[in-house]
């Protein structure tokens, strides 16, 4: 009898052995493909298991969520930064500090809203926007709710008695080529209700408002806006977190875009590529964009157009800053016009930092704790004004190479008219800072913070000003003076006894420069 060939039983229905492998399969397959995920549902973590069955060399997370040390790239430390961590400590929160609120607290800056299309309007039917007081002290004040409109700024208040005197917010020196006044009055919400419209801008976020003149501006203009307005966190650490927002915008009502005349149009395109000087109040306009990137600035005509407007307008918060108003509180002490901020208002050691930390991050400085610089910055280049003489600078050099020598350290010498740039990151790495007194070493502030961080002064004998040592103390540097062969430190200051004009001829300091230099040396040995 032939052989019979039975039909296939492939389009049967599966059997329960076949049933129980595609199962099994599938099973094996999802549990493949989401292996970290299963690992971790089990307690187990992921890097680490894999490592030791030999199915992968992830090596897991660190306990405060970083890959380990030595998987680190370039890429995460950026992101996520290079800091040490200690268990039970909270990353970025100084001792004593480590609270879930401390941290959300230093995260505000970054969650700063402005206002949408239908919030940009400020509307009152019986009462009017008050205006409050936050800080205050001669030629610097922060008002929140400060009212724009027709030439004048309006501070709305029933109770005038409370405010400081309007003489000590704002000289108000007319500017002759404005035709609105830019008075600064007292007006009571009955007559603002009155007199202003019932509709208004909203001008958001904050205003560091500068109401002097070109001549009056220079690079302590933003720097003593910034100290004044740190004053309102107190607890600002050292790696520059606050809870303050940047400024929105910075206002020069009486300082024009350009420095020269406009120029006449011919009107047959020859006057097209005329190039004309921007006006620079104060730091150049790179280093203020370095500092405060989303700061947008304002100049006379910007201003000029809110009143033409004739629309009012409510700043949310005033920063304010008056060169004549604090000159006139400041002569009676003898220091600089921009001292009061600096010595009247509470803040932190690290009030600089935020802006510090911005400029480290774009010059793209690293920071080594155990990197020793010292950095002379020399003005013999100088026509006029204070210098050393040629042969105390000579020795200076050769005394700070052989410094350099016998301690290992790195010696800078940067030229004081050197691009800001060049100055600022040899700045931001010093340990100590010397040079002949001036202007120029007030970029000090930039230096790196630690206990030896020092900054010295070459004075000539008989005279000393704290317009380098105010505001280096104020961050936490130490301050040494000297005259000749005999040192001030921070404990023994001399008087002021401001020297004299040197703006027209070149005026020879005398220094000991081996009694400087042994100092520098005690200086970078200690801890």
């Amino acid at each position: 009898m032939p052989l019979q060939l039975r039909a296939s039983k492939w389009t049967a229905p599966p059997s329960r052995r076949e049933f129980t492998l595609l199962l099994c399969a599938f099973t094996i397959f999802i549990i493949s493909y989401n292996l970290n995920s299963s690992l971790n549902i089990i307690g187990l973590a992921p890097g680490a298991s894999l490592k030791k069955l030999g199915l992968g060399s992830d090596p897991g997370l660190d306990p405060d969520g970083r890959r380990p040390e030595s998987f680190r790239d370039d890429a995460e430390n950026l992101i996520f930064g290079d800091w040490d961590w200690v268990e039970g400590q909270v990353a970025g929160v100084p001792a004593g500090s480590q609270k879930e609120k401390a941290t959300v607290q230093r995260q505000k800056q970054f969650h700063h809203i402005p206002p949408n299309v239908n919030s940009q309007k400020v509307e009152w039917a019986e009462k009017h926007p008050r205006s409050v007081l936050v800080k205050h002290t001669p030629g610097y004040t922060i008002i929140d709710s400060l009212m724009l409109f027709n030439g004048t700024l309006y501070i709305v208040t029933d109770q005038q008695g409370r405010w400081p005197s309007l003489d000590s917010i704002s000289a108000m020196v007319p500017f002759e080529e404005d035709q609105y006044k830019n008075d600064l009055k007292f007006i009571s919400r009955e007559d603002a209700i009155r007199l202003i419209p019932p509709l208004a801008g909203r001008i958001d976020g904050v205003t560091f408002l500068s109401l002097d003149e070109l001549e009056n501006q220079d690079s302590h203009t933003v720097i003593s806006l910034w100290r004044t307005y740190s004053s309102l966190d107190t607890e600002i650490t050292p790696d520059g977190a606050t809870t303050l927002n940047f400024p929105s915008r910075i206002a020069y009502p009486r300082v024009p875009y350009f420095t020269d005349p406009q120029p006449e149009r011919h009107g047959d395109g020859s006057d097209e590529l005329i190039l004309r000087t921007r006006s620079e109040p104060g730091l150049p306009h790179s280093l203020q964009k370095s500092l405060l990137p989303s700061t947008g600035i304002m100049y006379h005509h910007d201003w000029s157009d809110l009143h033409e407007s004739e629309v009012p307008y409510v700043l949310e918060r005033v920063v304010i800053a008056d060169y004549h108003a604090a000159t006139r509180a400041s002569s009676q002490d003898k220091l600089p016009y921009w001292s009061a901020p600096f010595k009247d208002l509470e803040g932190s050691k690290n009030w600089w930092e935020p802006l510090r930390s911005a400029l480290l991050r774009v010059i793209h400085v690293v920071e080594k704790s155990d990197e020793v610089v010292v950095t002379y910055v020399s003005r013999q280049d100088v026509e006029s004004g204070p210098t050393l003489k040629p042969e105390d600078h000579n020795v200076l050099v050769n005394e700070l190479e052989k410094l350099a020598r016998d301690t290992k350290c790195t010696v800078q010498i940067v030229s004081h008219s050197a691009p800001w740039q060049e100055k600022l990151s040899a700045m931001l790495r010093s340990t100590v800072v010397l040079g002949v007194y001036g202007d120029h070493l007030f970029e000090s502030i930039y230096m790196r913070r630690a206990s030896r961080s020092t900054v010295v002064e070459f004075w000539p004998a008989g005279t000393f000003a704290r317009d380098v040592e105010l505001p280096a103390t104020s961050t936490g540097l130490n301050y040494i003076a000297w005259w000749s062969d005999k040192k001030h430190s921070d404990s023994s200051l001399p008087p002021i006894i401001r020297p004299a004009d040197a703006s027209t001829f070149r005026q020879s300091v005398l220094i000991d420069a081996r009694a400087i230099i042994q100092s520098v040396r005690e200086v970078i040995s200690s801890r």
